[in-house]
């Protein structure tokens, strides 16, 4: 912990010395010939050299991602960090040639979808590959410049500084594309909403998000911002944004202007593709790149420091010891640092689970011994993900307060072969838990407790009742090391019987077991009765209902 901090302090030194390599020495024997016990005054002048060369380097690079540059391209308009809205980017000839490739890729069956009482926007289902087999994301070739949803993607980039500046090279590429109708069509498939959300994908990638067709009022709010805030994104216009949790990108489409309003051109876009004028689609790209160039000089800055043994030559900072007894024993929690960098990821199968071959690198893998080089220590991993369309998990586990007892399920797990007891769990899927009336237009977390409900009525037939998540806001829990999903456990107390409740997925067989006590849940547990999700979800639940004085 005291290294960690020495190098900590250092990378302080030497954001703040001088961009001028030479002055660094004056610096130097200043600080030595006022204050003898400065850190600054045991450093060699070569060694200050090397650091203020290091801090010009870095400043140049984080200058690049400032927020704003001081003559942005009139087609960008930057909104708060970690969001690009660029209108007007693509022209109509370029707006004609995407939709053409999208037309192309397309097999929904549009004519069998089947009407609901609160319709949200369609995935549509594209063409993944020559045999036929459709997804509703696509793994496009980021090197084929031939392919219009790279040419379109690349333009996009190319006008964002921090992307241009930066040299990146895209890496991955995957798209997804949203049918939207609006609400005066009074269509029964086909929705004009999509509530404000944060996308939470940690992965490093980011978002570029076309519009084509009629004109979306669309709603967007970065952390900076007090409050959200809607613009009009017409067809033609390009939102580039960090989707993780970190930026907390809330974004979304409270409606779709149809009319003399609808924004479209129609003796341009209307005439060639007439659906355009009466929708709009949402074409969402996610792209990953070769590197990040802040966590890259910060991590050189650090590997340099190391090598320079800098960090047995600085004098510790004030107070080190006296503050060392209240910190954490992990200071950055589930986001602390690592030296570990993607290098790729490759789609190996897509079905209803997603494999990928993910390869990764490392500055300081235990088994690394020589000096580090990046292209022999690469270590595979398989990967789990969900498929397109859904972003996380969620579990609930149901309390009657009244017979101290839980309603729990049980049902056939394919994995392991097995009948074994879990708690009401699924996955978060953006069309069938997108468009609700509880949703909370402020926030970005209550999709996930609207799949809760559903799951809750889907699978124990329950509604209702005083709900309490069982992790801190906006923090979801990394199902295992190999699963990129993440669950969100939630509690719920006397929830009310539905007699007549959401129909179950077609592959689920579920008994529904009520009355079951805290410790049966507990002995089912110990034996192996309850898969490891629903045991963990349970042990949380157990605690809250320690802690409300529902039971000892």
């Amino acid at each position: 912990m005291v290294a960690c901090a020495r190098l900590k302090y250092c990378v302080c030194c030497v954001v703040s010395l001088s961009a001028q390599p030479c002055s660094a020495i004056v610096i130097v024997q200043k600080e030595a010939m006022r204050n003898q016990d400065h850190p600054l005054a045991r450093l060699s002048p070569i060694t200050a050299i090397a650091i203020a060369e290091i801090g010009r380097i870095s400043n140049y690079l984080l200058a690049r991602y400032s927020e704003k540059s001081s003559s942005p391209p009139q087609t960008i308009c930057l909104t708060k960090a970690g969001s690009y809205v660029q209108k007007n980017l693509l022209s109509q000839d370029e707006q004609l040639r995407l939709f053409s490739f999208i037309q192309q890729q397309d097999t929904t069956d549009w004519d069998n979808i089947p009407p609901c009482m609160n319709p949200s926007p369609k995935t549509l289902d594209l063409l993944q590959n020559k045999n036929g087999e459709s997804s509703r994301t696509v793994c496009l070739d980021p090197n084929n410049d031939n392919n219009a949803v790279v040419q379109m993607l690349k333009k996009a980039l190319d006008s964002v500084d921090w992307y241009k500046k930066g040299k990146r090279k895209i890496k991955t590429l995957s798209m997804a594309v949203l049918k939207y109708c609006p609400a005066e069509t009074y269509s029964r498939t086909i929705g004009s909403t999509f509530p404000p959300h944060i996308d939470h994908c940690n992965d490093g990638s980011w978002v570029v998000l076309i519009s084509l067709g009629c004109t979306a009022n669309f709603r967007l709010k970065c952390l900076s911002m007090t409050r959200s805030e809607m613009f009009e994104m017409e067809s033609g216009d390009v939102l580039v944004f960090d989707p993780s949790s970190e930026a907390a990108i809330l974004h979304g489409v409270d409606s779709i202007q149809c009319g003399e309003d609808r924004g479209v051109d129609w003796a341009g876009l209307g005439e060639h593709f007439e659906v355009l004028s009466c929708s709009r689609f949402g074409v969402q790209c996610r792209v990953s790149s070769t590197m990040n160039l802040i966590k890259v000089s910060v991590l050189s800055i650090l590997h340099i420091l190391c090598i320079l043994g800098i960090s047995s030559v600085i004098a510790s900072p004030p107070n080190l010891h006296a503050s060392r007894s209240s910190a954490k024993s992990y200071p950055n929690g589930r986001d602390r640092p690592h030296h570990y960098q993607i290098q790729s990821d490759k789609l190996v199968y897509s079905g209803w689970r997603r494999v990928i071959r993910r390869t990764v690198s490392s500055l300081r893998h235990p088994h690394h011994y020589d000096e580090y080089n990046p292209t022999k220590h690469l270590i595979d991993f398989d990967i789990i993900d969900q498929n397109q369309g859904t972003c996380g998990a969620v579990i609930v586990f149901a309390w009657n307060s009244t017979s101290k007892t839980a309603t729990i399920v049980r049902e056939y797990m394919p994995g392991c072969h097995r009948i074994l007891g879990g708690l009401a769990a699924g996955l978060v899927e953006e069309e069938k838990h997108a468009a609700n009336d509880i949703l909370d237009l402020d926030t970005g977390e209550d999709r996930n407790l609207v799949a809760a409900r559903c799951e809750l009525e889907e699978e124990c037939h329950l509604a209702g009742g005083t709900w309490y998540r069982l992790t801190e806001e906006g923090i979801s829990i990394p199902m295992d090391k190999y699963v990129i999903t993440e669950i969100t456990p939630y509690l719920v107390i006397d929830p009310h019987h539905v007699h007549n409740p959401r129909p179950l997925d077609d592959e689920e067989d579920i008994e529904i077991i009520s009355g079951v006590t805290a410790d049966e849940i507990m002995q089912m547990i110990r034996e192996g009765d309850m898969n490891l999700v629903g045991g963990f979800g349970a042990l949380l639940a157990l605690q809250k209902l320690r802690d409300l004085g529902e039971i000892k």
